[in-house]
């Protein structure tokens, strides 16, 4: 469901290339700890117990990627970078694993399939559009894209919080 942010993912060669100077290998690398993270962040979904609380889960993951992807365009070199790609990937694993078992128990069995393709719609095909618009902001500047798609998240997060609907979710 999640990659690394579309409004950021476009851009992550960009870092790797220019400001790290690591080419495709510093981009298997950026990309590679953020597979990882997903990785441990699904096993270990796995083995606990879904959260009582779903709503704080959804604020804190939302935090969780806004400051992990902001902190990755403030970076000045590959190795905290990838260790934050790691670390966004791991509130990756976690939201794909817990989100869509959570979605899927909430909607009547025979609207899956539609639902679940609004979710990859919005997830996946609309990232072209995202690349369109993180290419031009990152034209300008790719600190700035980073820190706009961390922000974005933080809003998020603050959004939900003050929510009682998202809050109380279960």
């Amino acid at each position: 469901l999640l990659a690394p942010t579309e409004s950021t993912s476009g851009q992550i060669p960009t870092l790797a290339h220019g400001r790290f100077a690591a080419g495709a290998t510093g981009l298997g690398i950026l990309l590679s700890a953020w597979g990882v993270g997903a990785t441990a962040g699904a096993l270990g979904s796995g083995f606990v117990p879904p959260p009582k609380r779903f709503g704080w889960l959804i604020v804190v993951l939302c935090a969780w990627f806004g400051v992990g992807i902001g902190a990755v365009g403030l970076q000045p070199s590959l190795v905290p970078a990838a260790l934050l790609m790691g670390f966004s990937g791991i509130g990756t694993g976690v939201v794909n694993t817990y989100a869509v078992s959570w979605l899927q128990r909430r909607i009547d069995t025979a609207m899956q399939g539609r639902v679940m393709s609004l979710v990859m719609l919005a997830s996946m095909g609309l990232t072209p559009l995202a690349y369109a618009a993180s290419g031009a902001i990152a034209d300008v500047n790719p600190t700035l894209l980073f820190l706009i798609a961390g922000g974005m998240m933080l809003l998020c997060a603050a959004g939900t919080a003050t929510s009682r609907s998202v809050r109380s979710l279960r």
